[in-house]
């Protein structure tokens, strides 16, 4: 993943939104649930990092 640029997408709505960031172009797979239920995380079998979706992210800590 190093030296990668995501592609960030955050899809808002009235104080915030769900955040995606993606270091590859997807079909990712099984995806893991945080342990909090917050958002998943896509992982390759070598454990990099291949995306994530973030369930909610307030506008408030969101510059646009």
């Amino acid at each position: 993943m190093s030296g990668k640029h995501p592609t960030i997408h955050f899809d808002k709505d009235d104080g915030g939104g769900v955040l995606s960031v993606y270091f590859y172009d997807g079909p990712y797979g099984p995806a893991q649930e945080a342990k909090k239920g917050d958002g998943v995380l896509f992982l390759a079998p070598n454990g990099e990092i291949l995306g994530a979706i973030f369930d909610f992210v307030s506008t408030a800590v969101w510059r646009t």
